[in-house]
């Protein structure tokens, strides 16, 4: 069940996370002010909500990695060969065992905890890469939609022109 989660989750945030990068891409292409800047200037909010997203889907994709490599599953006729990478005290363990289907274990792949509980380097990578991401399309979003401009003049409506 967690692999379908974590597949439903990583298709949904790349989904969302690119229609924004495309809405800021029409919208930085039609933009009144930024259509005569130069190129960096006129996308430059898209070009920051594409790091955005490349930055949340890094811990995303390192579930998935994890999901599909971490789990090694063997059946009941390789449980009987002492060939197959076990260690031997799970080979003597189900070497015997008649009604075991199948033997599955974990093994390390990009894992997000080391044993004592603490981030593992993977875990930071996620972590730091997941907040940072968001920062920037927090600051994408707001610079591609003219934030700063708008307050200015809501201020400048609501204050008066002298403040």
């Amino acid at each position: 069940m967690k692999q379908i989660t974590h597949s439903l989750t990583w298709g949904f945030n790349l989904m969302v996370l690119s229609n924004m990068t495309h809405f800021l891409v029409h919208k930085c292409s039609n933009h009144p002010v930024r259509k005569h800047r130069a190129h960096c200037a006129k996308y430059g909010p898209a070009y920051l909500c594409f790091l955005a997203m490349c930055l949340v889907m890094v811990d995303l994709t390192r579930h998935l990695v994890n999901d599909a490599f971490g789990h090694v599953c063997l059946e009941q006729e390789k449980l009987k060969n002492p060939s197959r990478g076990l260690t031997p005290e799970l080979f003597g363990a189900f070497k015997a065992q008649d009604h075991i289907d199948e033997l599955c274990y974990s093994q390390w792949a990009l894992n997000q905890y080391n044993d004592d509980g603490s981030l593992s380097t993977w875990g930071w990578i996620g972590f730091l890469c997941t907040w940072i991401g968001f920062g920037f399309l927090m600051i994408a979003i707001f610079w591609g939609i003219d934030f700063h401009r708008k307050m200015r003049a809501t201020w400048r409506k609501t204050r008066g022109r002298g403040g």
